[in-house]
């Protein structure tokens, strides 16, 4: 594997998350498009130390206002509460 290839390349995970992966020093590094969304509609201050959530959830729909920035422990509740509520159905 070269320490670093000369270009991105662009994939959809198996998740349906969309992402950049490229190479750094030998190991792969990701920039997931909701998180570049995310910092476009928002700026990049608004991002820093949050994760970008999907208002409507589906992990391809990256348009601007789908994208909002949440506090780590927030998001997490936020799904874990979601996830317990479909348990329920």
């Amino acid at each position: 594997m070269p320490a670093r290839l000369p270009f991105a390349r662009f994939e959809t995970h198996e998740s349906g998350y969309e992402r950049w992966r490229s190479y750094e020093d030998g190991r792969e590094v990701y920039v997931y498009v909701h998180r570049l969304v995310g910092v476009a509609e928002h700026g990049f201050e608004a991002m820093i130390d949050k994760h970008a959530h999907h208002d409507i959830s589906i992990p391809w729909a990256n348009w601007g206002s789908n994208i909002e920035p949440r506090d780590p422990p927030e998001h997490g509740n936020y799904h874990l509460r979601g996830q317990a509520m479909e348990a329920l159905d």
